[in-house]
């Protein structure tokens, strides 16, 4: 039987080490997916109101976004939502998220993003706002709250669209409560 040389030495070597590794390396990851035992699970419903449905050609309006939690044990921490709207039809002025600096009874403490005018797509600009609130667990918002107050103006008169994206990648929520383990 011939000694082994250096090469055999290292694919036994490497052989051995993915043998033990691969286990490992499997089972921090799947640890490492759990780090949020306790995230929100359940649904909420995004909602879009306005008094004015039908405005005339230069005339300003205002949109309210708000979040309905559906589960009263769901406590909210962060919202980003980003709304669309015509850009043929309409052009964002204002955008005040709903933070305790704009209104104390407000749930949201900072408001790190707020965007307005992004291009989405050919027919869409789109409203952006990052909300979250800072605190103990125990003093989180739960139920209905608002987000923002967006300001259009009209750049032509009659009915335009303004909705939340059909695609729910641009839409995050972050709590704590339903399912919690």
């Amino acid at each position: 039987m011939q000694p082994m040389n250096n090469r055999s030495k290292f694919i036994i070597f490497f052989l051995l080490f993915l043998l033990f590794a691969l286990p490992v390396t499997l089972y921090l990851t799947r640890k490492g997916q759990d780090i949020r035992p306790r995230a929100l699970q359940g649904n909420a419903n995004l909602l879009l109101s306005t008094g004015n449905t039908n405005p005339d050609a230069g005339e300003y309006f205002d949109v309210v976004a708000t979040i309905q939690m559906n589960d009263s044990s769901a406590k909210l921490s962060g919202a980003d939502v980003t709304i669309l709207y015509d850009k043929a039809k309409l052009m964002a002025t204002n955008v005040v998220p709903a933070v305790q600096t704009v209104n104390p009874s407000y749930a949201f403490t900072e408001a790190p993003v707020v965007m307005k005018e992004g291009s989405f797509d050919n027919t869409y600009n789109f409203v952006r706002v990052a909300l979250v609130v800072k605190g103990a667990t125990n003093t989180l918002p739960v139920g209905s709250m608002m987000l923002a107050k967006i300001t259009f103006k009209a750049k032509q008169s009659g009915q335009a669209v303004i909705k939340y994206p059909d695609d729910n990648r641009y839409l995050q929520i972050v709590g704590y409560g339903v399912g919690a383990q």
